[in-house]
């Protein structure tokens, strides 16, 4: 497949791609609601069971399973249409002049009735903010030299093997940004993400931080550490506790 760059000028690129709303394309076939910026969904890319699946404006990224694209991508990807036919598909939709006047369009999804646009409100424990939590996931780093390393090895421990763990220097709470080391929680039986726990550090590492130390974002689940002994295994509950207190 050639580049689309390469046949499509930068500005009529451009062009399609502001005049379409992603959110409202996606929302043909997949079910979105709105959480906060994005808007959000189960991941039509893999057989997801916990929101995942993130919609912005301009781009949809998937914290599972990595997929994401802008509206030419989700056509190719979704409808097996080839670059042109994307251009011409999304350039009619706009009511924007067909870019490949010799070439066709693929049939989009009849789209829905409009829906009652709703903010819902953010609680800790609730599903809506998942792709917050894995946005916050995302951006966190290994915690290898980090604060988080410090942090546990002040209190004795050492990193779990595996991604379970991760350190994030910038993390809000409330007004504030601290450190936080993050962990990942997962279904206990699919291991599929479900959100993060945030323990807020302290800037040199020692301990954590004064105040709310310790809060769930996203839907509740374990923390699978790699190191547990068989008693923890079996009580995954009690290892988050444990672990992270």
């Amino acid at each position: 497949m050639f580049p689309p760059r390469q046949r499509l000028p930068d500005a009529v690129f451009a062009a399609i791609r502001s005049a379409t709303p992603l959110p409202a394309l996606i929302g043909r076939s997949v079910t979105l609601k709105k959480a906060g910026r994005p808007w959000i969904g189960l991941c039509p890319f893999h057989d997801d069971t916990a929101p995942s699946f993130a919609v912005y404006e301009a781009g949809y990224h998937c914290f599972a399973c990595r997929a994401h694209g802008d509206a030419f991508d989700w056509l190719r990807h979704t409808q097996g249409a080839s670059f042109p036919e994307a251009a011409n598909t999304l350039a009619i939709e706009a009511g924007l002049e067909r870019p490949f006047p010799k070439l066709g369009r693929v049939a989009l999804p009849v789209a829905p009735p409009p829906p009652v646009v709703r903010v819902l409100e953010k609680t800790n424990d609730d599903v809506d903010r998942s792709a917050e939590a894995f946005a916050i996931w995302d951006a966190s780093v290994s915690p290898v030299g980090t604060l988080a390393e410090r942090y546990l090895a002040s209190r004795g421990l050492e990193l779990p093997e595996g991604d379970a763990i991760r350190f994030n220097p910038h993390c809000t709470r409330g007004l504030n940004i601290l450190p936080a080391m993050i962990a990942l929680m997962v279904d206990p039986i699919t291991s599929e993400p479900r959100g993060i726990h945030r323990t807020f550090l302290r800037h040199d590492g020692s301990g954590k931080a004064d105040g709310t130390a310790r809060m769930m974002l996203g839907r509740a689940g374990v923390i699978k550490l790699h190191d547990a002994d068989e008693r923890l295994e079996r009580n995954p509950i009690s290892l988050v506790h444990i672990r992270l207190r």
